[in-house]
This record gives C-alpha cells, structure tokens and sequence, in this order.
C-alpha cells in the first residue's frame, strides 16, 4: 500500500469472516475458527505472532501509522463499515455503534503496552493521537 491513508476494517463471528478497504468489501471466508472470544488475554498490534503472545519475528512486523482502532463486541454491518470510512478519519464514532466498543483506541492509548520501535505522536486530528 502506498503512503496515503486506509480504512481497514476485519469482521468475524463465528466461522465467518469480513475484510473491507475504505469501506468497500473485498474478502469473506467461512474456514474461520467458530465460537466466541475468551475474556482476558493479549491484543498484539502491529506484528504477527507464531504462538499466543510470542514467537515474534522481526521480519513480520507493520510499518506505519494506526489511528482510530477500535475493537467492537459485534460482527459489524456493511453499512456500519461504510459510514464509519465516509464519516472520515477524524471523525467520532456515532453513539449508536460506540456503545458496541469493547476495546477503545483511548483504552489502547491510555493503557496499552508500547515495546519495540514505537512512538505515539500527534494527529492531525484534534484531540487524537497515532502509533
């Protein structure tokens, strides 16, 4: 990908899963694991893992900036997606789908781990900060 901007959104339920780009659908698969996310555990971004919360290798890693990532409690709609890329990147989430936020970028920023080479830094949205 280039050096602009992407609205990358992963959805899953159960065996089923979604992958759009800006707000446009591009993936869906049904050989994905079915049941329900365990409370408890690691959310890791920004590099891939051999095994639960290890086996990280340095050539599997993300380069670039992540804003705004938030972790819902439900399979979002296509409309959902969509809106969410049309509203734009700084805008807020609406309150109708904000109460569906389990894990929030200020819970990801305000109690998150950082280790490795990164850096929070200001947006250019206000109020906002990057990864």
């Amino acid at each position: 990908m280039s050096d602009h901007w992407y609205n990358l959104c992963f959805t899953w339920r159960s065996g089923r899963a979604d992958f759009y780009i800006n707000g446009v659908w591009v993936y869906t698969g049904d050989q994905h694991p079915v049941g329900r996310l365990s409370v408890g555990g690691t959310l890791v971004l920004g590099q891939e893992q051999d095994s639960p919360g290890g086996g990280f290798d340095i050539n599997d890693l993300f380069a670039g900036d992540m804003h705004q990532l938030n972790v819902f409690k439900k399979k979002l709609t296509l409309a959902e997606v969509t809106d969410m890329y049309y509203s734009g990147r700084c805008a807020e989430i609406r309150p109708t789908l904000a109460k569906d936020i389990a894990i929030s970028w200020d819970d990801i920023l305000r109690e998150g781990i950082l280790r490795g080479d990164v850096t929070m830094e200001d947006s250019e949205c206000a109020n906002r900060n990057i990864l």
